[in-house]
């Protein structure tokens, strides 16, 4: 149905440095969401951050016709499992850096 893969690379002051998100099942191709690593990159590794990269990812589903994509669901659905998994890998990714992610901002 869908996936999410996430690279993120911290600086040496523990900003962040790098960010990667990438969609795939759930478009023709893996597809790199750039929206995600700008605004992460920009307000930090913050709830609303995150939430915002999500709803990016979200909108990189694609509404393919043919049987094979009727079986992976409708695409508001498919879109919703994207941005639950980009949101879930963003905070696991954090949590293995050692990292919170902060209310606010």
């Amino acid at each position: 149905m869908a996936s999410v893969a996430v690279h993120l690379a911290l600086s040496e002051g523990g900003s962040v440095e790098e960010l990667r998100l990438v969609v795939g099942a759930a478009t023709r191709r893996p597809t790199l969401v750039e929206e995600a690593e700008e605004v992460v990159k920009a307000r930090g590794l913050t709830a609303d951050a995150v939430e915002e990269a999500a709803d990016a990812a979200s909108r990189r589903v694609e509404a393919l016709g043919g049987e094979l994509w009727s079986l992976r669901g409708p695409l508001e659905h498919r879109r919703e499992v994207v941005r639950a998994l980009a949101r879930r890998a963003l905070v696991e990714v954090a949590r293995r850096l050692g990292l919170e992610v902060r209310r606010g901002g």
